[in-house]
């Protein structure tokens, strides 16, 4: 499989995916580094509050702690996401040496990317592995293995305790 395979893989590492730019990325790149990975739009009633948390959380952590933000683009809830690439990155560049953009994905679905299709299966919720909305986050360690998953009400602020069990 080009981006990876669910089934097979053991860490995050295992997969890639395309950048904003039309780039494939492996993500072994990310290797030895603190991962939040998430599903991202800007008509979501909270994106810039989520927004200004990531930004906030890089800039607190991205240097000192080795921490980086994979932002997916994601339009598979209720078309949320009908503003170009441009007002995203827009939002993230107080924060754009440690956030990365993706292009945009499905979360959910038969057609869900193969690296969310693994977070999911690894961080399952109390429901399932279904994403239910925008800005879901997963935890990766410095290995590449997912270890916690927050809801998208959660800011990303709100991770901070968890991120230090990890640094």
């Amino acid at each position: 499989m080009e981006f990876g395979d669910p089934q097979k893989a053991e860490t995050l590492y295992d997969f890639s995916a395309y950048d904003k730019a039309g780039n494939l990325v492996s993500l072994s790149k990310y290797s030895g580094q603190v991962l939040v990975i998430t599903n991202v739009t800007t008509k979501c009633s909270h994106a810039k509050s989520q927004f200004k948390d990531f930004v906030e959380l890089v800039q607190k952590y991205g240097e000192s702690k080795n921490l980086r933000i994979l932002a997916f683009d994601c339009n598979q809830f209720v078309s949320e996401d009908p503003d170009s690439a441009e007002v995203i990155e827009d939002l993230l560049k107080p924060g754009q040496n440690f956030i990365d953009y993706f292009d945009e994905i499905n979360v959910n679905g038969s057609t869900a990317h193969p690296l969310w299709q693994w977070l999911k299966k690894k961080n399952p919720t109390v429901g399932g592995t279904y994403i239910k909305w925008n800005f879901t986050k997963f935890i990766v360690d410095n290995n590449g293995r997912p270890v916690e998953r927050y809801c998208s009400n959660s800011l990303p602020m709100e991770m901070e305790d968890s991120l230090w069990r990890i640094f």
